[in-house]
């Protein structure tokens, strides 16, 4: 993938970006999915995934190109750089081994260079200061209709330190974590749980 900027009535290509594929890997496809202004400057932000193509599921892994100021050039981050912590999935079920691919993972690129810790979820949206995503805790197989849990992360683009939390997080009075879970058997419920993640109200 390459960025252009246009100076001076030309293209002048700004950035180039390849995933590699490591013996035995699934390769990566690079899918736009938003451009906008998702943080409280008036930078705009490039939203992206790496998806790789198993045989029965995909599972989209959020980048972003933004406009470092500090380095002074366009740079890509993973937007969930953190495990998330999960309803446990029954062993051997098909949500226990989507589990495993959520995990964040290095990235080498072409030319040099490694994207660090990108995370992954089964569906994703981003709105202003935040990334919602489903991710499957009960399901037996792709096609099957299961349970996913919906969380809310902060999206900090400026201050990459504090992107990635659990923004949406909530605990009972005796301190038990409640969870936002849908019972999922259409795309529709999906952006259902989705739409939920992104109107959480203890994320500012």
């Amino acid at each position: 993938m390459r960025l252009y900027e246009v100076v001076d009535k030309k293209l002048k290509r700004v950035l180039t970006f390849q995933p590699v594929t490591r013996h035995q890997e699934v390769p990566y496809r690079i899918h736009f999915t938003t451009i906008g202004r998702f943080d409280n400057t008036d930078r705009t932000e490039v939203i992206l995934s790496l998806e790789a193509s198993y045989a029965d599921t995909r599972v989209p892994r959020p980048i972003a190109i933004i406009w470092d100021a500090s380095e002074r050039a366009y740079v890509v981050r993973a937007l969930l750089p953190k495990a998330p912590s999960l309803l446990r999935a029954p062993r051997d079920s098909f949500a226990y081994y989507a589990q495993r691919l959520y995990r964040p993972i290095d990235i080498p690129l072409r030319g040099g260079g490694t994207l660090e810790d990108v995370g992954a979820a089964q569906e994703f949206a981003v709105r202003r200061s935040r990334l919602a995503a489903g991710y499957k805790v009960r399901q037996t197989c792709n096609a099957c209709p299961g349970v996913w849990e919906f969380k809310t992360w902060g999206l900090n683009f400026q201050r990459p330190q504090f992107s990635g939390y659990d923004c949406g997080q909530r605990f009972d009075a005796a301190g038990k974590r409640q969870r936002l879970l849908v019972r999922v058997d259409s795309a529709a419920a999906v952006r259902r749980g989705i739409r939920r993640a992104l109107m959480n109200p203890l994320c500012g």
